[in-house]
């Protein structure tokens, strides 16, 4: 007998894999549920960021498209809105109490 193959053992029953794709698949998703916790709109909008789904046609519910849509509109404005400060403020240096704002977090 060659000595390279003398560990080597014979399997004599297969083993039985049925099921076994779905037990995985079902902990996979347990285990990204339960550590990577993403709130639906967080991930939402991060989704219609994305140019290959930003149609969001994988979604049932119109309701979520256009929440996920506005909320999204929302974020877009305040960060307009908080530019155009900044860009006031750059523009016009004066201090003025009046243009003093807090940022809490």
């Amino acid at each position: 007998m060659d000595p390279r193959f003398r560990n080597r053992r014979i399997i004599e029953v297969p083993v039985n894999t049925r099921g076994l794709l779905e037990k995985v698949k079902a902990a996979c998703y347990l285990s990204m549920k339960e550590y990577w916790d993403v709130p639906t709109l967080t991930g939402m909008i991060a989704t219609i960021l994305d140019s290959r789904l930003k149609k969001l046609n994988f979604i049932n519910d119109n309701a979520i498209k256009r929440e996920t849509i506005e909320k999204l509109h929302d974020l877009y404005s305040d960060e307009k809105f908080e530019s155009e400060l900044n860009t006031d403020d750059f523009i016009n240096p004066t201090p003025n109490i009046l243009s003093l704002h807090v940022v809490i977090v």
